[in-house]
């Protein structure tokens, strides 16, 4: 097996130790892996996702919120080779708060199954909007209320 990138990891049945060479997956299992992410604070329309991922040995996906990434889905062995995904932003994928990303897989051997995936979040903070402290709007009813007074007055002056 080839090297991966320092920031990456494989992910596996967590009571598979490494020097064991049987997952527990089964043959021809569809498997899963889940990892949340929250966005919470972000502009839901800049945030995008990309990165690269295998699975020993068949991929069937990655699902971001229940939504099939588009292109990660060949039902083919991707255990030799990197396969790079993304997620424009403006997809409509995201959600504020928690997210659920997905690695669908399925085993073919029983033998050293895991997924691994390397990848990016990117996005910009949502914009804040200030909020007028309650003096603010005391202040302005105030003000209000003395321009109806004066206006009132004038017209008691005026008849």
């Amino acid at each position: 097996m080839d090297s991966v990138s320092a920031d990456a990891a494989w992910i596996t049945t967590p009571s598979v130790v490494s020097t064991s060479p049987t997952t527990g997956w089964g043959i021809s299992n569809t498997v899963y892996a889940r990892k949340l992410f929250d966005l919470s604070g972000y502009d839901l329309g800049t945030v995008s996702l990309s990165g690269s991922w295998r699975v020993a040995d068949t991929d069937y996906g990655i699902y971001i919120n229940g939504n099939l990434v588009s292109g990660t889905n060949n039902h083919a062995y991707a255990f030799a080779q990197d396969q790079a995904f993304s997620l424009s932003a403006g997809s409509g994928y995201f959600v504020a708060g928690n997210n659920t990303i997905e690695l669908r897989g399925q085993s073919v051997n029983n033998v050293w199954d895991g997924f691994w995936l390397a990848g990016t979040v990117g996005g910009q903070a949502a914009p804040i909007t200030a909020v007028p402290e309650p003096e603010t709007y005391a202040m302005l009813l105030a003000g209000l209320g003395l321009l109806g007074f004066t206006v009132r007055r004038r017209k008691d002056f005026t008849a």
